[in-house]
């Protein structure tokens, strides 16, 4: 599992094609985990706009998910374009890896009903959030209540929690623990 690739980094030709390779060699067990990125430094560095991260990401799943269903048709964004027909491999997962979404806004669940089969969201208090830019979701209630908010969302669109895994990250002081669900049943490493 990639956790998580930063989609505003790349162009979504790469992505796709870097995601396809990876899916190839492991034999099509890639579990493509992708978020929009927190740390500015990082997006200056790549001369990638910060304050636009939300958008490309928006645009960057869409491509990869478009590429990977029909590699033939050209997809085109603001800042990137395929000027003819690609040719590309499809991965070895049909119709491509499972795609899942980091962040624990309610635009990262929004990105999870359209477009995901996981969400990898972190239980973190009010100062952890800040630093790596998310909301809180502090503490069971609050992971209870996002989950609850998940499957309303995905019940408008037509589609099940039970669809969605889920796998929690909450940081502690020397490690970290790790929580998965899927139809309501965890486990836990750390």
């Amino acid at each position: 599992m990639t956790n998580l690739l930063v989609l505003p980094f790349r162009n979504p030709y790469l992505a796709t094609k870097e995601l396809t390779t990876l899916d190839t060699l492991s034999g099509g067990r890639l579990v493509a985990g992708v978020g929009a990125g927190y740390l500015r430094s990082e997006f200056a560095a790549l001369g990638v706009d910060f304050d636009r991260r939300a958008e490309l990401f928006d645009e960057a799943i869409d491509a990869l998910c478009r590429i990977w269903t029909d590699p033939p048709t050209p997809v085109a964004g603001a800042d990137f374009a395929a000027t003819g027909e690609m040719r590309l491999q499809r991965p070895a997962q049909s119709p491509h890896p499972p795609v899942w979404i980091g962040g624990n806004s309610a635009a990262a669940r929004r990105r999870v009903t359209q477009f995901g089969s996981g969400w990898c969201p972190v239980i973190a208090d009010a100062g952890m959030s800040a630093a790596i830019g998310t909301s809180v979701i502090h503490g069971v209630e609050a992971f209870g209540a996002a989950v609850d908010a998940l499957g309303e969302q995905l019940e408008r669109a037509g589609r099940s929690l039970s669809e969605i895994e889920i796998q929690s990250r909450r940081p502690l002081s020397t490690s970290t623990t790790t929580r998965r669900w899927r139809g309501g049943i965890g486990t836990s490493t750390g």
